[in-house]
C-alpha cells in the first residue's frame, strides 16, 4: 500500500469515516486494479465498524478471503475475533449469523499461534486495528513487539510506526481519563 493510501485510510479510521474507506478502497480496486491485501483488510474492517447490522458478518466474509495470506494471519485473526464477539453479543445480529463459540475459540488459538511468527507488517496492521477499536492495552503490547524485534534496525520504519501507535494509544487513554469515560 502506498504511503498516501495508508495515511488517508488511517486518517479516515481515526475520524471514524468508515463509508469513505469503503468507497476509497473500491475506487482503488476499480481504477488501478490494486491487489494489495491490506487495502481489502481495511475495507473489511471499515465495513465491520460501520455500525450497520450486517456489517460484522460482511467483514468476516471479506476477511475470510484473505485468510490464506501468511503475512496477515495475525491481524486477520484479531479482526475476525473482534467481529465474532460483536455478533455473539448482539441481540440484533443473533446466533443465526453462522458464528458460534467454537469459532471464537478457534480464532483465539489462531491468534496465539500466529502472534510469534508474524512479521513487522502484520504487527503494524494488528496494532492499528486494536488502536482503532480502542483496545489500547493490546495495541501497546503489539507495538512494543516492534521495538523488541531483532530483525529491525534501530529507528526502522516499523519501529517508528510502533512509536506512533504507542503515542496515539497514550493520547487516547489520556482523553478517556479526562472526559470521565
Amino acid at each position: 500500500m502506498s504511503k498516501e493510501t495508508k495515511n488517508l485510510i488511517y486518517y479516515y479510521l481515526h475520524r471514524e469515516w468508515y463509508s469513505q474507506i469503503v468507497q476509497y478502497c473500491d475506487n482503488l480496486s476499480k481504477n488501478g486494479g490494486n491487489k494489495d491485501p491490506s487495502t481489502l483488510y481495511w475495507k473489511a474492517v471499515a465495513i465491520g465498524l460501520s455500525g450497520k447490522p450486517k456489517g460484522p458478518n460482511e467483514a468476516l466474509k471479506l476477511l475470510e478471503v484473505l485468510r490464506g495470506r501468511k503475512d496477515l494471519i495475525y491481524p486477520i485473526a484479531i479482526a475476525m475475533k473482534y467481529f465474532t464477539e460483536i455478533i455473539l453479543t448482539s441481540s440484533i445480529i443473533g446466533p443465526s449469523s453462522g458464528v458460534d463459540r467454537e469459532t471464537l475459540d478457534m480464532l483465539k488459538s489462531e491468534i496465539s499461534a500466529a502472534e510469534d511468527i508474524t512479521k513487522e507488517g502484520g504487527l503494524i496492521l494488528a496494532a492499528r486495528f486494536c488502536l482503532y477499536t480502542k483496545d489500547f492495552t493490546l495495541a501497546l503490547e503489539i507495538s512494543n513487539k516492534l521495538y523488541s524485534s531483532k530483525t529491525s534496525s534501530m529507528n526502522s520504519v516499523f519501529e517508528l510506526e510502533g512509536m506512533c501507535i504507542e503515542h496515539w494509544c497514550i493520547l487516547n487513554q489520556i482523553q478517556e481519563d479526562t472526559s470521565g469515560k
